[in-house]
């Protein structure tokens, strides 16, 4: 009876939750430039983009044309020293308009270091807003121009856009597509939906992807930043070279800076690779143990928090997901050793309910990318994965380091 009850409790939570972010992901609207209005004169042109990247994939030079249709001030290339040569041959092979390649700069550093790289760039951009782009993502051509009306409202340090994962047209069938770009795919189209739904429920982003990210440029310019990101230690004795969007995103909500997120189809940005095999996994579980690094410091280094109940609830909770899984499997464990039958009619009603909501959800996500049916069970999978990322990013939290 016990089990039956706990699984009752977290069917109630859940759904709780679901109501809250379904009615406030309908609330949320991006933020609309405001046509001639004399308070906002950020254009393009005031924008300093800085790519810091190591083992530069082919995809570049595509990406490097994306960020230059944009028009911005200037495209800041942060490469390491011993890729010099790879790196400027992919900016030639971007060919660039001449105008457009006067204003890219190679720096290089002389080892791989992503901190350190986005330092270098951040100290090198004169524009007032810089972006931190990943090597490996296409903008949409009005991006910075519909990204930048955020910065209307004073308070407003960082913007995220939404994430997807591109696939090109010719490889939009369900024969060509692969496993792991789906399963990317589909974490991604849950991440769009709970960020945009947080920001209207609670004006609120936990971290943001480091994909792409736009900062007022006083903000990264401050020393005290800048020696924070490069003197950052997990449990003061492990340096962290990975997770600048973790150290960044706590850096604003500290200071009192708020995180925009500007979910529209013009600023939709999108991963031209994604890793399969182990390097899918590793990846995983890098950006997972920097996730729960940064959410045990926000409890303890981000008062802001404690502002919002919601806020506060779900940072907890997200904490302690490992925990509440288990208490959850468990329960429905206990529940078919002591009932095993499926006739004990309120397990019967939340798994009808479970299997109803994930059908909701599948068809909607297939309705938006159709040509990834063969490769439902992977879909499936990644729902699903966090059950083992969980516990294995905790065993390895000690593991700091940017692999590619």
């Amino acid at each position: 009876m016990a089990a039956v009850t706990t699984l009752v409790a977290f069917w109630l939570w859940g759904y709780i939750d679901n109501r809250i972010l379904s009615g406030a992901s309908k609330r949320y609207r991006p933020v609309q430039r405001q046509v001639g209005s004399p308070g906002f004169e950020l254009a393009a042109s005031d924008v300093s983009v800085i790519v810091p990247t190591v083992s530069t994939k082919a995809s570049f030079p595509g990406c490097l044309r994306t960020w230059a249709a944009n028009k911005p001030r200037e495209i800041v290339i942060i490469g390491v020293e011993e890729e010099r040569e790879q790196v400027a041959g992919l900016v030639r092979e971007a060919a660039l308009p001449p105008d457009a390649a006067t204003q890219v700069r190679l720096l290089f550093a002389p080892a791989a270091s992503k901190r350190e790289q986005f330092r270098l760039g951040v100290e090198a951009a004169t524009g007032s807003i810089i972006v931190n782009v990943d090597d490996h993502i296409l903008w949409p051509e009005a991006f910075l121009d519909s990204a930048l009306p955020c910065f209307h409202d004073k308070s407003v340090g960082a913007v995220g856009p939404a994430l997807g994962v591109h696939i090109p047209p010719q490889r939009r069938n369900s024969r060509d597509v692969t496993p792991w770009e789906a399963a990317m795919t589909r974490a991604l189209w849950r991440r769009n939906s709970g960020l945009a739904a947080v920001y209207a429920a609670a004006g609120w982003c936990w971290v943001l992807a480091g994909s792409t990210v736009l900062f007022r440029g006083e903000i990264l310019r401050d020393a005290r930043f800048l020696h924070g990101l490069t003197n950052d230690y997990w449990l003061g004795r492990f340096k962290l070279d990975t997770g600048d969007d973790t150290f960044s995103s706590r850096w604003l909500q500290q200071h009192d800076w708020n995180i925009a997120i500007q979910a529209m189809p013009e600023t939709r940005v999108s991963r031209t690779t994604v890793k399969s095999g182990r390097a899918f996994f590793d990846q995983a579980f890098r950006w997972e143990r920097s996730t729960i690094q940064s959410f045990l410091r926000t409890l303890r280094d981000v008062p802001q928090i404690w502002k919002s109940p919601y806020v506060a609830r779900k940072t907890i909770e997200r904490v302690l997901r490992p925990v509440l899984t288990a208490v959850h499997i468990l329960a429905w464990i206990v529940s078919f050793s002591t009932y095993p039958r499926l006739a004990e009619p309120r397990r019967s009603l939340l798994l009808v309910y479970y299997l109803w909501d994930a059908v909701l959800s599948y068809a909607a996500f297939l309705k938006e990318y159709p040509y990834m049916w063969r490769q439902l069970g992977a879909v499936v999978l990644m729902d699903h994965f966090y059950i083992v990322q969980d516990v294995w990013s905790w065993l390895t939290l000690d593991n700091t380091s940017w692999h590619r």
